[in-house]
């Protein structure tokens, strides 16, 4: 913005440039300029110019990856569900494997027959949530 005629805030500034507002402040010091690290300092017209002759590339290069970026506007959907349902075939029960269990609590003894048994995973026991973590009082 070559024509200002208003001074610019610094947080403006090292947002416009893609820069820090540290390393604006450390650039304009370094070529004499007296500057506050305040994010609302004003900078006058004088010290933009030299910002714009020294970060103008980095102004660029934000203006290019913002460009990269932006869609064409359209919204695609993706489904990610299937088009076509695919036959399944019906599984064959391998009884080969099967696990019995043996549940002794108390006295009553159960077997449990898991109903299909899957990969990765292990029948331990059987914990009964109906029965009170209290011991009953004598």
């Amino acid at each position: 913005m070559p024509g200002k005629s208003t001074p610019v805030r610094l947080s403006k500034a090292a947002k416009e440039f893609n820069v820090g507002i540290s390393t604006i402040v450390e650039f304009l010091s370094s070529k004499g300029y007296e500057v506050e690290s305040n994010p609302n300092y004003k900078i006058d017209n004088a010290a933009y110019e030299v910002l714009v002759g020294e970060f103008q590339d980095s102004k660029k290069l934000k203006e290019k990856s913002k460009m990269v970026g932006v869609s064409s506007g359209k919204r695609e959907t993706i489904s990610i569900g299937r088009d076509k349902p695919t036959e399944q075939k019906p599984k064959e029960e391998d009884n080969s494997d099967e696990v019995l269990i043996k549940n002794v609590q108390g006295s009553s003894e159960d077997v449990i027959k898991p109903a299909a048994k899957k990969p990765g995973i292990s029948i331990v026991g059987k914990i009964d949530l109906n029965k009170s973590s209290k011991p009953a009082p004598k």
